[in-house]
């Protein structure tokens, strides 16, 4: 009876293979716990059942690295995004040593640490690596949705055509999210929240907004709105790359503290959302006043001065 794997790795070959800026030697069980972090937080974006599909085929002994069937591409689209965040997450495994004698770093004649600015950027990109390999695995599957069943009777599937906006592309229109569609996909609750809270109130039939003035107003207070949402709730590594940096690149110094700067930056993000929402609350009371008025005249007209000298009293106030 074939050996059924919890991953689609075998070795800690087969991983580096998708991680190839790796230059390490492991046993794949000794990142066993990184593994299962990495696919809960893919089965989190495109689904238990998809994730099901790809790991029961890779089991099947039907499964080729280099095939060409649906299926084979299913489980290589999975193998880099889900080397990449396993790798992020034990990555402060692979800096220290736990023994009986204790915490220990590696310290040689020859190796020696890596200072921390070269531990912060190598683990970003691990993380940024991760986050566009699951783009590439999400285009994917909405590129093979017709034959990939699971995907499309997903829960987040469904939840991502109530959002307003097209795709996670249209969304970083109005604020950048560097195109990371599993953040965007974590935000379908915020969004939602958003919409029902603030949008519905205002407009009884969002998703069929016909004005293509108020549709922008709307998609840009949404999207600002749900961004400072995020940075509230939000742990950080699921945050695209570019809002981190806004908040790191101002930290002058390691006394600086990130959770104040990063509500700083949340607070900021927020009041532009509010002024957003309060145009459009403006152009919608205009567009209504304009709809009581007869043709010809404006909202305006009655304020207008009248000088007509025929008429016996006038007040200017």
């Amino acid at each position: 009876m074939p050996t059924t794997h919890k991953y689609p790795f075998i070795t800690g070959e087969d991983l580096k293979a998708a991680a190839s800026q790796v230059n390490l030697s492991f046993d794949i069980a000794n990142i066993q716990s990184s593994l299962s972090l990495a696919a809960n937080d893919l089965k989190d974006v495109v689904a238990k059942t998809v994730w099901d599909r790809m790991l029961t085929h890779f089991n099947s002994g039907d499964y080729s690295a280099t095939g060409t069937t649906l299926n084979d591409k299913l489980v290589n689209a999975f193998l880099a995004p889900l080397a990449n965040m396993a790798l992020y997450h034990h990555f402060i495994w692979l800096q220290l040593n736990i023994s009986n004698a204790g915490i220990t770093v590696v310290k040689t004649d020859n190796v020696t640490s890596a200072f921390k600015y070269q531990t912060d950027e190598a683990k970003d990109k691990l993380m940024q690596t991760a986050w566009i390999e699951t783009n590439n695995l999400i285009d994917f599957l909405n590129e093979n949705k017709a034959d990939i069943e699971e995907w499309t009777a997903s829960s987040q599937y469904a939840d991502l055509a109530k959002l307003i906006f097209a795709n996670y592309k249209e969304f970083d229109q109005y604020h950048s999210i560097d195109k990371n569609a599993a953040f965007y996909i974590r935000i379908r609750f915020i969004i939602a929240e958003i919409i029902k809270e603030y949008i519905q109130p205002r407009i009884t039939e969002p998703y069929t907004i016909a004005d293509a003035v108020k549709l922008i107003k709307v998609k840009r207070f949404l999207a600002y709105k749900a961004i400072a949402e995020a940075l509230l709730r939000l742990d950080p590594m699921h945050l695209p790359i570019s809002i981190r940096q806004s908040i790191t690149n101002n930290m002058s110094s390691k006394h600086d503290d990130y959770q104040f700067l990063k509500e700083k930056l949340r607070a900021a993000i927020d009041n532009r959302a509010t002024n957003y929402l309060h145009e459009l609350d403006v152009y919608t009371s205009a567009k209504v006043a304009d709809a009581d008025v007869p043709e010809g005249e404006t909202q305006y007209t009655k304020f207008e001065a009248n000088t007509n000298p025929d008429r016996k009293f006038y007040s200017a106030l």
